[in-house]
């Protein structure tokens, strides 16, 4: 009912406020404050004649310093500039968010990886092979110092160890490899000829979308 979608509502842009800010490592230390103020504020706002959740969004949108909701902007940078890999317990969140959306059709990623049946997985290894150098040309150290941890280089699979470091190619094409894959974080992966700049810059303009829409600024 309208409650109940309200309620949802106001539970899903505090969800985008909370993961927008870890992104972009916006200090926690603001949180205690604005959440023990947030509440009041909302009913404040109802007394005025405006609707609860309405308010709560504004009161956070208005937040400025350590307890600001980031913009699109700084979101998208964070996207781009974080380290991806080393993310501990938050890989769980973001895997299942990146693979099943609000789709109804759901994989278990959350127990998958916790199972190890489901790995976290570079693309471009975090060790270059000879393969690796040759494809990526004579800047290879600077592509894989750029890219190797941003989440453009990073899927899940059930083959990881199989993987190893072999060429693209090889990872695409083998058996269990990524053509026969069934996630949809490696639906543009199993497209590619090859994986350089241009692949990297296209997944990441990819997750950008993704991004924005599943945690999308109100």
């Amino acid at each position: 009912d309208a409650r109940d979608e309200e309620i949802a509502a106001i539970l899903a842009t505090v969800e985008t406020y909370l993961f927008r800010r870890w992104v972009c490592g916006v200090p926690t230390n603001a949180l205690n404050k604005v959440f023990e103020t947030l509440n009041g504020e909302a009913q404040k706002g109802m007394s005025e004649g405006a609707a609860y959740g309405e308010v709560l969004t504004y009161v956070l949108l208005k937040k400025e310093g350590s307890g600001r909701f980031p913009s699109d902007r700084e979101f998208v940078e964070g996207l781009r500039t974080r380290n991806f890999y080393a993310i501990q317990g938050k890989k769980y969140y973001l895997y299942d968010r990146l693979e099943n959306g609000d789709s109804r059709e759901r994989v278990d990623v959350v127990s998958g990886i916790q199972s190890g049946a489901i790995s976290i997985e570079h693309i471009m290894p975090q060790t270059l092979s000879g393969e690796w150098r040759e494809a990526l040309g004579p800047d290879a150290d600077e592509i894989h110092d750029e890219w190797v941890n941003r989440l453009a280089n990073i899927t899940i699979t059930g083959y990881n160890s199989e993987y190893q470091n072999f060429a693209f190619q090889r990872k695409r094409d083998m058996e269990n490899g990524y053509l026969d894959s069934g996630f949809r974080m490696n639906s543009y992966v199993k497209s590619c000829e090859r994986w350089g700049v241009e692949e990297l810059n296209e997944r990441e303009r990819q997750l950008t979308d993704q991004f924005l829409g599943l945690w999308p600024l109100p």
